[in-house]
């Protein structure tokens, strides 16, 4: 026989075409899979345009978080500098001030202090000084090297302890005649090269000026309240005019009698920083 037949009658060769015809069916089928990647990949960007609409949203909302901050570091910063000369003055002659807080710069108090007049000079020169030298070193820090800093200072001070001695000795004789001195004395004071090194060095010309008036105001406002309760209790004279017409205490015009106005006053403004402003006396001047 040239043909096999099975059970059923039907020729084995006519099978295998009807196998074949299954295989491209299931190819058929894979296409259609593959179909659905592409709509799987299609959901991809969507999820991406969710997260750079949300990262939008974040950035919009940090935004305008930082533009909110960046408005209030404005209105701080403008409040700061609208306040910052009255704060300035009140700290150079209340926590910060030479005599009565760091109790430095003493000579010219006990020396110099007997007289209202030349107390108020004295501090007039000391402030007009101090407020200059600010202005210059601020001027010159980025030019400053710091090796050569103390001596640059030093030289900026004398200069203009040389332009307040000389101005003073043509157009203020009497009272140069007797602190003469003590004006050039100046270039020596600890306070002055302090606050060129520790404040002016590093900050610029209108905070170095605010500094210099508040550091120059309480100075002379040390030696006028000094000045002004020896000559009193001294002399019985204010300015040179009688007022008391007699000599309460002599005992004020001697060296013993400023160190004895400036212990008092140097105790009372002490309590005012304890009280008013939550210091610690004089143990804590260094730390305002």
């Amino acid at each position: 026989m040239e043909h096999n037949h099975n059970a059923g009658g039907i020729p084995a060769s006519d099978i295998h075409p009807a196998a074949g015809d299954v295989r491209p069916a299931a190819s058929d089928v894979r296409p259609a899979a593959g179909d659905v990647r592409p709509a799987a990949s299609d959901v991809r960007p969507a999820a991406g345009d969710v997260r750079s609409e949300k990262s939008h949203g974040e950035e919009g909302r940090g935004g305008k978080g930082h533009g909110e901050a960046a408005d209030a570091g404005a209105l701080n910063l403008h409040h700061e500098e609208d306040s910052g000369f009255v704060q300035t003055v009140l700290v150079g002659i209340f926590k910060d001030n030479t005599i009565f807080r760091l109790a430095i710069s003493l000579c010219p108090v006990i020396a110099v202090t007997n007289s209202l007049r030349n107390g108020f000079m004295m501090g007039a020169a000391v402030l007009f000084v101090q407020v200059m030298v600010n202005i210059n070193v601020s001027l010159l820090r980025n030019f400053i090297h710091p090796r050569i800093r103390i001596p640059i200072y030093m030289i900026i001070i004398s200069s203009w302890v040389t332009i307040t001695d000389m101005t003073m000795a043509a157009f203020f004789r009497d009272v140069y005649k007797q602190m003469g001195l003590y004006i050039q004395l100046i270039v020596a004071f600890a306070s002055i090269l302090a606050r060129a090194d520790s404040f002016a060095s590093k900050h610029k010309i209108k905070s170095s000026f605010y500094d210099g008036i508040g550091m120059g105001l309480g100075f002379m406002f040390a030696m006028v309240v000094i000045s002004f309760f020896r000559e009193l209790l001294g002399k019985g004279t204010l300015w040179g005019i009688d007022v008391v017409g007699a000599k309460p205490m002599l005992i004020m015009l001697l060296p013993t009698g400023g160190f004895l106005a400036v212990g008092i006053l140097m105790g009372f403004f002490n309590w005012i920083d304890i009280r008013f402003y939550g210091g610690k006396g004089a143990g804590g001047a260094s730390g305002h």
